[in-house]
């Protein structure tokens, strides 16, 4: 079975919506977490607004971002 990234990120996903994707140091030691579910939801409203900026399927994209939930979620859309 050939399975690709996306295939693979997708079905985490659905798998494991509550469970934690990404984790962002704040100051303080502070710490915010980020859910699979909410990853999704990040990365399939950026995709709708790149398709609304006439991005489509087998196009360009540059991700500018520091490391970070930003941009996982940039990648996940592209």
């Amino acid at each position: 079975m050939t399975e690709n990234l996306w295939t693979l990120v997708n079905t985490a996903f659905e798998k494991y919506p509550g469970n934690t994707i990404w984790i962002r140091r704040l100051s303080r030691g502070r710490r915010e977490s980020f859910t699979y579910a909410q990853a999704q939801a990040a990365a399939f409203a950026l995709a709708e607004q790149l398709k609304g900026l006439g991005v489509r399927a087998g196009d360009h994209v540059g991700i500018l971002s520091e490391n970070g939930p930003e941009w996982g979620a940039a990648a996940f859309a592209t």
